[in-house]
């Protein structure tokens, strides 16, 4: 729950020479490109799709451990056991083109939850998964020297496509962009050369390419862990096959487990970006399908119960944004949030101050003074970094992760800003931090200049700080600390009449989720001021109706826990 203790000190002062701090540099002017969208992750139970759509997770990778969703049992391509309860062997007798060969109803439930809740699904079209600790065990991909159940598979992967973007045998159209051809390594498929895997490889690529040349596919995914690749065979010669035997390859995938210096990504992206140029993939991107601070499934939740879990996964965000990565699949999805699939764990607040930069300021500005060793990747290391961003003239975000050093006090002098003294500045920030301090807010106005300094005191590892700038009048939401109790309660905006802007407050007396839109008096939607879950306690929220017409507006507020009421208010101009 959100605390308002005071627990630190941020000043806002001209610049002046600051000692015994830790100082960065922000340049208002300088941009250096877009933030990258790179908040998505690995499947999670279905509970948490709520949770993903209301924290801005954009894709989610589709596997369920040999599920519908998975190794396409959703077809006959594998004869099953039942009395050994196994898919271990292939249906010779497999037709790719006949719809009875296919059973989409688990599939396609899996794959609309998903699209229901405004979610992309990353499907990867995988072949096998050779490990004997699971209950599917064993099987083999289709290990063939004429290729003949290749081309079976490669079909398969094409009526998939079929089925769930054009409407074959009564399919969906939901123009799914991103599918990875993907088999773990181990068993006949990689002993010496994994010729058999290439070969497949190259068979669905081509199939897939050749018939839907707007969609992206790539692999193979899974490798390197703690080192660059767990073989030659899976990174390297692979990517040399497939340049030697033309193979397209829109996306390269791959994985990292155990790295706790999260810098460490910009080694490993800047190699595999290297390994794709060299090659001629320059057009190529890269993906990490699965990343992960576990050696093994028993560390997952290593860093779950503080706030290095933030501190750990802000910084990775970091690096991929300042790297050669186009996208980043945290794994396992659920790891980011608390059991009831909405509520933050330590490690998704992390998550949180990403995706506010990224949905509310679309470009990266330059910053520097961050402290990072990204040379040993299995041992914690010194590692401060700073994410800077911006929105035109309105607004500054600054997302601080000090992962781990010694430094507690930090300076940020901010530079060419386009804010004059008569200007007002709301100042916003949202520290997490141990003991038990998540994502506590302050705000608060101050006074406009081009140059500012921050002085962000008492933030020792693990902790990360993030800190909005923004002219006044812009939408924002307040909570109050509470001193009595609260009802359910929408009170009437003020000022009414208004002119452009209005205070709209109200009180929960539960955890709801919320939704606040105003209307015009035709009944359509004008702007969704609300949109998530909130805690108990009174909010306000700041509407302003710039370029909209004078008249009668209706503000409109719903909870999940069955309050609703609608108040008029009057714009004048």
């Amino acid at each position: 729950m959100i605390t308002h203790r005071i627990i630190y000190l941020l000043l806002i002062v001209l610049p002046v020479s600051v000692f015994g701090q830790h100082s960065f540099y922000v340049d208002f002017n300088q941009t250096i490109g877009p933030i990258k969208d790179l908040t998505s992750v690995n499947k999670g139970d279905t509970n948490l799709y709520g949770g993903y759509r209301e924290a801005n997770i954009s894709s989610v990778r589709m596997h369920d451990y040999h599920g519908a969703n998975d190794y396409c049992f959703y077809s006959d391509f594998w004869n099953y056991n039942n009395t050994t309860k196994l898919y271990s062997s292939i249906n010779n007798s497999f037709d790719p083109n006949n719809p009875d060969h296919y059973h989409w109803s688990d599939f396609d439930s899996v794959v609309q939850e998903i699209i229901d809740f405004n979610l992309s699904p990353y499907i990867r079209l995988g072949s096998s998964y050779p490990n004997p600790h699971y209950q599917l065990q064993p099987l083999e991909p289709p290990l063939d020297s004429d290729g003949i159940n290749f081309t079976k598979f490669a079909k398969l992967c094409k009526r998939t496509i079929m089925h769930t973007n054009e409407g074959w045998d009564n399919g969906t159209h939901h123009n799914i962009k991103y599918w990875e051809i993907w088999n773990e390594p181990g068993g006949l498929f990689w002993k010496g050369e994994p010729i058999q895997f290439y070969k497949m490889f190259k068979t669905v690529m081509d199939t897939l390419k050749s018939s839907f040349p707007a969609l992206k596919f790539g692999g193979p995914g899974a490798h390197p862990s703690t080192a660059l690749e767990v073989s030659a065979e899976y990174g390297t010669k692979f990517l040399n096959y497939l340049k030697n035997n033309g193979v397209a390859l829109d996306f390269y995938s791959w994985h990292i487990y155990g790295i706790k210096n999260p810098y460490s990504l910009s080694t490993l992206g800047n190699y595999w970006r290297t390994k794709l140029d060299e090659r001629g993939f320059s057009d190529t991107e890269s993906h990490i399908t699965e990343i992960n601070h576990a050696l093994t499934e028993k560390e997952f939740s290593y860093f779950d119960h503080d706030a290095k879990g933030a501190a750990y996964y802000s910084s990775l965000l970091i690096t991929a944004q300042n790297s050669y990565v186009d996208k980043l699949f945290w794994y396992p999805g659920k790891a980011l949030f608390e059991d009831d699939g909405y509520s933050y764990s330590w490690p998704g607040y992390g998550l949180k101050s990403y995706n506010l930069i990224l949905k509310e300021t679309p470009t990266q500005i330059f910053s520097s003074g961050d402290l990072v060793i990204d040379n040993n990747r299995t041992v914690d290391t010194t590692n401060i970094m700073l994410l800077a961003a911006k929105y035109d003239d309105e607004k500054v975000y600054l997302l601080l992760s000090n992962y781990n050093s010694n430094e507690s006090n930090f300076n940020i002098s901010l530079n060419n800003l386009p804010w004059k003294n008569s200007d007002s500045i709301r100042v916003v920030q949202n520290i997490t931090k141990n003991p038990e301090i998540k994502f506590a807010e302050t705000a608060y106005y101050i006074s406009g200049s081009d140059s500012l300094n921050l002085r962000l005191m008492n933030m020792p590892a693990p902790s990360i700080a993030l800190i909005r700038l923004e002219k006044g009048n812009s939408t924002f939401i307040k909570r109050e600390s509470p001193n009595q109790p609260f009802n359910f309660k929408l009170e009437q905006n003020y000022p009414n009449p208004f002119n452009p802007t209005t205070a709209i407050s109200y009180q929960l007396s539960a955890v709801s989720q919320v939704q606040l839109i105003v209307y015009n008096p035709l009944g359509q939607k004008v702007r969704t001021l609300v949109n998530r879950r909130q805690e108990v306690g009174s909010y306000s929220v700041i509407f302003d109706a710039a370029g909209l017409a004078s008249g009668v507006y209706f503000y409109y507020l719903a909870t999940d826990k069955g309050f609703v009421q609608t108040k008029k208010m009057l714009l004048l101009r």
